[in-house]
């Protein structure tokens, strides 16, 4: 006869139920993804600091010597945004162009794209 309950059933019979405990599942690992003028790069090197990777990409991408560093997530993979920082004598260039008409228009036809 059959036991409703399968444990009882199970010890009854005079086996000992299986206490192994189910193996943990084994984490994917994190990946840290560069992104440098919407391109992604893979981690060069796990053991790199984010500042040693955007030193390192230097070498490839000048313009990242004194690039801001966004951070962000996507799914479990850490991603990083390396943009250029505007410099002195581009702002000040975009400021004289948006003191002038012709300036402004040029702008405005520069972000339509």
């Amino acid at each position: 006869m059959e036991s409703p309950w399968p444990i009882l059933a199970i010890t009854h019979t005079g086996q000992k139920p299986d206490t192994t405990p189910a193996p943990l599942p084994i984490p994917e690992p994190k990946k840290r993804i560069f992104v440098v003028d919407g391109r992604q790069f893979p981690d060069p090197n796990e053991k790199m600091t984010v500042e040693e990777v955007r030193q390192h990409m230097t070498d490839f991408f000048p313009e990242l010597a004194n690039a801001e560093t966004e951070t962000g997530k996507s799914g479990k993979d850490d991603v990083y945004t390396f943009k250029k920082r505007v410099g002195t004598k581009r702002l000040a260039c975009l400021r004289s162009m948006q003191s002038s008409p012709s300036g402004v228009a040029a702008l405005r036809k520069y972000q339509a794209f």
